[in-house]
């Protein structure tokens, strides 16, 4: 059975528009800065009247975070690296709710009691996460506790409004990941989904959250449903590969992986079951594979 906290949701939602010049101000960054982190993919506004951009709040969180790691002396090239590194890693959250911070020069990924490297790849067991002082971890808690304030609060002031679409429902979804409420985000996802059948990100998000429940056979109905959309989406298939690989058929894992060849995670996980078969040459062609992919996302900073 369903749950319903995401019925508070009855209602058409239309968000406010962020303009670039507003969008700058509000996460004390440049307008060139902001046109830069839009060059480089990692935040997608739409294009609105006049051809002008509009950020979505999930935009402005993340330019939120690029913003407050520049100020940790770390230069905003290697910023913007270290994010698109773990942008193309095809994270299973979103980049606003990943706990990315700076370590020295460094950009780290705090993951429990362990830190990593996205640009490296190198981890670092955290031992002394537990006795870090009092005031830096308040320090943390209250900044994400802005974060989230920002967004929830955006989020009552848009359920006010109305003309919500799919495509905004799907953002919404992605909003209330962000403040860590899966449920109602799946409630989200399905809405877009019932607005625009078409919506292949909702397919793909809602899938993503229900394997992450372990729901493997409602996650793998919907991204086949996703194929049916748009057979070329090479998430799609990774996602797909990424079931079977879970329930070890590796035959029909290596079938969707292969459908993603531009995903290096997708080359990684061929390279190990390649070598869990004893296929050494296809293990050590697929590994390669994936590291030209990484080193041609990173190299072009």
């Amino acid at each position: 059975m369903e749950n319903n906290r995401g019925t508070a949701f009855s209602e058409s939602i239309k968000p406010e528009v962020t303009t670039l010049k507003a969008a700058a101000k509000l996460t004390s960054l440049t307008e060139r800065q902001v046109r830069n982190i839009i060059s480089k993919g990692l935040v997608s506004p739409r294009r609105g009247a006049g051809h002008r951009y509009e950020f979505s709040f999930q935009d402005l969180l993340v330019l939120r975070r690029i913003s407050a790691l520049s100020r940790n002396s770390v230069s905003m090239r290697k910023i913007l690296k270290n994010i698109s590194i773990l942008q193309a890693s095809e994270s299973v959250q979103p980049l606003s709710a990943v706990n990315i911070q700076t370590n020295g020069s460094e950009i780290v990924v705090r993951e429990r009691n362990a830190l990593w490297n996205p640009e490296t790849g190198q981890t670092m067991l955290n031992f002394d996460a537990a006795e870090e002082s009092t005031d830096a971890n308040v320090h943390e808690i209250a900044r994400k506790a802005d974060e989230s304030d920002f967004l929830a609060q955006d989020l009552e002031r848009r359920i006010e409004q109305g003309g919500l679409a799919s495509e905004d429902w799907y953002q919404i979804g992605v909003d209330l990941e962000s403040l860590d409420d899966s449920e109602r985000a799946c409630n989200a996802y399905r809405q877009a989904i019932r607005l625009d059948e078409s919506n292949v990100n909702a397919y793909l998000n809602l899938g993503r959250l229900l394997q992450l429940n372990d729901k493997l056979p409602d996650a793998k109905r919907l991204y086949e449903k996703a194929l049916q959309v748009a057979p070329d989406s090479e998430l799609a298939s990774y996602n797909l590969g990424t079931i079977f690989d879970t329930l070890d058929e590796f035959e029909l894992a290596i079938k969707y992986y292969r459908r993603a060849p531009n995903m290096a995670p997708a080359h990684n996980n061929l390279s190990r079951i390649y070598e869990l078969l004893g296929d050494e040459i296809s293990a050590r062609r697929h590994f390669k594979r994936s590291k030209e992919l990484e080193d041609r996302f990173s190299g072009s900073y």
